[in-house]
C-alpha cells in the first residue's frame, strides 16, 4: 500500500507543481518510473478499490486505478503541451526536456499507444490526446522531418485505417490523427507547411482507403433516398461522427496551407460529396449525423472548414491548388444534381423546443407542444448549401436560369414542407429573415451570395425596366434591395448595431456592404420600388417575421429569443410614451457593442431611454473584457465633440409622424424637410428610415476614422455610403 500510496503523491505531486508553473521535486528518472507503473496496471475491476487513505484532508481521500490513469495521462500531455508552449520558467523546461528524454528511453509510446484499447472510453480518448501532444512536440522540435515521425504511432494508425473495424480499435487512431492536424494547424512554426505535406504523403493512401470503406464511389444512378450503411450501432456513429472531423481536418488543412499540390486524401470531401448527400438523406443514419454531414458540406462550399474544430479564423491563402476551383465546381454539379432529383424530399428536419429565455422549453412532456419549432441549424446548411452551389455554378457559365429558378423553387418548397410559412400571397423574399436571422454569420453569407446570384442572373437580361426586375426578382424571392430592407428592419435601423457587425470580424458584413452599396449606386429605383413595396406589405411582413425572429443584441453572432411584446414593437411606429428611436423597445437596443453612454467622456450626456435594465452587471463584465480599441471605440463615439449624436440615432419619425430635420449631406432643415417629404411620397418611411441610417453610419466611421481609431481603412466604405445619399438627392430633390 505504500508503494501505492508513494506512486500517487508523486504523480499527483508532479501535476500541481506544473500548475504552478514550477518544476516538480522528484527525479525526473523516479517520475517516470512511477509514470510506467501506472500505465503497464491493467485497470481490472479489483483496482476499483481504494489505493490510498490520507489523513490529510486537503487531498483525496480515495483514488481508484481509473482516476490515478486519468491523472498520469493528464500529466503527460501537460508535460508536452508546456514543452511547445515555451513560456515556462528555464528550470522548469529544463526539467520537462530531461523527462522527455526519458520517455523516449522508457519507451513510454507503446504503453501510451496500448491505451488506445482499453474498454474505458474515457481512458481511450485521454491517452489519444496524449499521444497526439507526444507526436505534435517531436515534429514541433526535430531538426528535420526525414524520419521524424513517430513510428509506433504511424504503424498503429495505418493499420487501424487499413482494416480496423470500428470501436475501440479505429476511433483512438483516428482521434490522435486529428487533433496532431489541430496543434500543427494552429502552430506558428514556418515549417508547418512542409511538416503536414510529409504527414499527408505518409498517410494519404491509409486515408484514401479509411474513407472509402465509409464512403465508397459509386455509379451515377437515379435513387437519392437511401445509401446501405455498415450498421446504425451507436459505435459505428461515434466512428462516422469522427470521419466527418477527419474530412473537415483535410479540408482545412488545404485551406490554411499555401502549397501548389494538393494531396488526394485533401480532396476526399469533394470527390465524396455524392454518398455523403446520400447519407443525409439515408433513413438509417441518425439524424443529429445528418445534421453533421449538411453542416461539412456549408463549410467546404463557404471555405470555412475547420472554424469549429477551435483552429480560430480560417485565413485565405495567397494561391489556391491547381484543383480547388475544380474541386468546389465539382462539389456544386453534385449539390444541384441531388437538388433536381429530389433529394431535399428524403431530408428530415425535426422540431426543436423553442427557446424561452436563453434556455429550452420545459412545458408539460418533452414536445412542448405549440412551442416547437423546425430546427433551424439544418435549414441554415440546407440553405447555404444549395444558395453556394447555384452561386459556383453560375460564376463557371455552367447554370441556366431555369436552373436558378427551379432550384430556388425546389428549396422553398422544402422549407415550407419543413415548418417555415412561406404563404403564397406572402412577401417571398421575408424567407432570407425567416430562415438566417438567428445566425449573424449564416445571415450575411445568404445575403452576399443572394446578390452575387441576383447580379449575374440578371446580367444576362439586359434593358428590362425596374418594375419587371423587381417583380421578377419578387417572385423568386432573391432581390437583394428587400433582403438588404428587412435586415434594416431587423435592428430597427440602428446604426449602432451596423457599427457592431462592421468592426466585428464574426461575419462577412463588410464585403456584403460594399457590394450591396455599389448595386444600390447602379440601381436606386430599384430600391425605391422596394420600399414601396415594403411599404404595400408590412401587415404581411410583419405577421410574418414574428414566426422566428430574434432580439438582436450584443456583438454579430449572439441572439436571443424575442417575447411576442418585442416582436410585435419592431414594426410599429413609437407610442407617444417612447419618444426615441425603436430600438430601445426591439431589435439593436441597449446592449450593443458601442453604447454611446459608457463612456467616460460623454460627459453629462444621457440617453432619453431609461437604461435602468441594461445597467446590470453582467453588461458591465461584459464591457470591461472588451479589447482595448474597441474601449477606445466606444469613448470615442460618446466624445461631446461629436455633434449631436441624440440627433443622429434618434428614430426620423416623430410620435406625431412628422420627420425630424435631421442633418443630411449639410443640406438645411428647410431643404431636409422637402426632401424627405418627396421620400415619403416615393418610398414612404421606409425609405427616409433606411437612407438616415447610412447617412449616420456614415458620420460614425468617419469621426471613428479621423481619430484613428477605426480598425481598418473605411475611405472606400465612406465613399460608398455618401455615393448613396448623393444619389438619394438626385432622385428626391425637389428641383429635379
Amino acid at each position: 500500500m505504500d508503494g501505492i500510496k508513494d506512486c500517487v503523491e508523486c504523480i499527483t505531486d508532479a501535476y500541481t507543481c506544473l500548475l504552478n508553473g514550477s518544476p516538480p521535486n522528484q527525479i525526473a528518472s523516479d517520475l517516470v518510473t512511477n509514470i510506467c507503473a501506472v500505465l503497464c496496471r491493467n485497470v481490472t475491476l479489483q483496482d476499483d478499490s481504494c489505493l490510498c487513505a490520507w489523513s490529510n484532508t486537503a487531498k483525496c481521500s480515495h483514488v481508484n486505478m481509473t482516476e490515478l490513469t486519468c491523472i498520469t495521462l493528464t500529466l503527460v500531455d501537460k508535460i508536452h503541451v508546456d514543452l511547445m508552449s515555451q513560456t515556462m520558467r528555464p528550470e522548469t523546461t529544463l526539467y520537462l526536456s530531461q523527462i522527455q528524454q526519458v520517455f523516449q528511453e522508457a519507451n513510454v509510446m507503446s504503453r501510451l499507444v496500448h491505451r488506445f484499447h482499453t474498454d474505458d472510453q474515457m481512458i481511450s480518448h485521454l491517452a489519444a490526446k496524449c499521444v497526439s501532444s507526444y507526436v505534435s512536440y517531436q515534429l514541433h522540435t526535430s531538426v528535420s522531418i526525414e524520419g521524424e515521425i513517430n513510428q509506433i504511432w504511424q504503424q498503429t494508425c495505418v493499420q487501424a485505417f487499413q482494416n480496423g473495424p470500428t470501436g475501440k480499435e479505429l476511433d483512438p487512431c483516428m482521434w490522435s490523427f486529428i487533433s496532431v492536424f489541430k496543434i500543427l494547424l494552429k502552430d506558428s512554426d514556418k515549417r508547418k507547411t512542409e511538416i503536414l505535406q510529409k504527414l499527408l504523403m505518409a498517410f494519404d493512401p491509409h486515408l484514401t482507403t479509411l474513407v472509402s470503406r465509409f464512403l465508397p464511389e459509386e455509379e451515377v444512378d437515379d435513387g437519392l433516398s437511401a445509401v446501405h450503411l455498415p450498421t446504425n450501432t451507436r459505435s459505428w456513429g461515434v466512428t462516422f461522427s469522427s470521419l466527418l472531423d477527419l474530412l473537415e481536418i483535410l479540408c482545412a488543412s488545404r485551406l490554411m496551407c499555401s502549397t501548389d499540390v494538393c494531396s488526394p486524401c485533401q480532396r476526399l470531401a469533394y470527390r465524396r460529396a455524392r454518398p455523403l448527400i446520400k447519407t443525409a438523406a439515408s433513413s438509417s443514419c441518425d439524424y443529429i449525423l445528418k445534421r453533421r454531414v449538411l453542416l461539412l458540406m456549408k463549410r467546404t462550399l463557404l471555405q470555412k472548414a475547420g472554424e469549429d474544430l477551435a483552429l480560430g479564423e480560417i485565413s485565405a491563402p495567397a494561391s489556391r491548388d491547381e484543383h480547388f476551383g475544380t474541386d468546389m465546381g465539382a462539389l456544386a454539379d453534385t449539390v444541384l444534381g441531388a437538388v433536381s432529383a429530389e433529394w431535399l424530399r428524403f431530408v428530415p428536419v425535426e422540431m426543436v423546443a423553442a427557446a424561452s429565455f436563453g434556455g429550452p422549453y420545459r412545458g408539460p412532456g418533452q414536445g412542448g407542444g405549440r412551442n416547437r419549432k423546425p430546427d433551424h441549424v439544418m435549414l441554415r446548411a440546407v440553405g447555404l448549401v444549395v444558395l453556394k452551389s447555384l452561386e459556383l455554378t453560375l460564376q463557371t457559365g455552367a447554370a441556366a436560369d431555369r436552373t436558378v429558378e427551379a432550384c430556388l423553387g425546389v428549396l422553398f418548397g422544402f422549407l415550407q414542407d419543413r415548418g417555415v410559412p412561406l404563404a403564397e400571397s406572402s412577401h417571398l423574399c421575408c424567407w432570407y429573415l425567416l430562415v438566417f436571422t438567428e445566425q449573424d454569420d449564416d445571415m450575411m453569407e445568404a445575403a452576399k451570395t443572394l446578390l452575387a446570384l441576383y447580379l449575374r442572373y440578371n446580367s444576362r437580361c439586359p434593358g428590362l425596366n425596374p418594375e419587371a426586375v423587381s417583380a421578377t426578382s419578387c417572385s423568386s424571392g432573391f432581390n437583394p434591395h428587400c433582403h438588404f430592407l428587412l435586415f434594416l428592419r431587423s435592428v430597427s435601423f440602428d446604426p449602432s448595431t451596423l457599427l457592431d457587425f462592421l468592426i466585428s470580424s464574426e461575419t462577412c458584413f463588410l464585403e456584403y456592404l460594399v457590394r450591396y452599396l455599389k448595386h444600390l449606386r447602379a440601381d436606386f429605383p430599384g430600391f425605391l420600388l422596394a420600399c414601396r413595396k415594403m411599404e404595400e406589405s408590412d401587415p404581411r411582413v410583419r405577421a410574418q417575421l414574428s414566426f422566428s425572429v430574434p432580439v438582436r443584441v450584443g456583438t454579430p453572432g449572439t441572439t436571443h429569443a424575442a417575447s411576442d411584446r418585442d416582436r410585435t414593437k419592431l414594426f410599429t411606429r413609437p407610442t407617444a410614451h417612447v419618444p426615441t428611436r425603436p430600438a430601445s423597445t426591439g431589435l439593436g437596443s441597449g446592449l450593443c457593442l458601442v453604447d454611446y453612454s459608457s463612456s467616460d467622456e460623454s460627459g453629462s450626456e444621457e440617453m432619453e431611454v431609461s437604461q435602468a435594465s441594461h445597467k446590470d452587471a453582467d453588461e458591465g463584465n461584459r464591457r470591461a473584457k472588451l479589447p482595448d480599441s474597441e474601449k477606445r471605440a466606444m469613448s470615442a463615439l460618446a466624445d461631446d465633440n461629436l455633434p449631436d449624436r441624440k440627433a443622429q440615432v434618434q428614430d426620423v419619425v416623430c410620435d406625431h409622424g412628422q420627420e425630424r430635420p435631421t442633418p443630411y449631406l449639410g443640406l438645411a432643415a428647410s431643404q431636409f424637410g422637402q426632401t424627405t417629404g418627396l421620400a415619403h411620397t416615393q418610398g414612404g418611411r421606409t425609405l427616409t428610415r433606411s437612407l438616415l441610417c447610412l447617412s449616420d453610419l456614415r458620420r460614425v466611421v468617419a469621426k471613428l476614422n479621423t481619430k484613428n481609431l477605426f480598425p481598418y481603412n473605411p475611405k472606400s466604405l465612406l465613399k460608398l455610403l455618401a455615393q448613396a445619399e448623393e444619389v438619394h438627392l438626385s432622385h428626391l430633390s425637389p428641383n429635379t
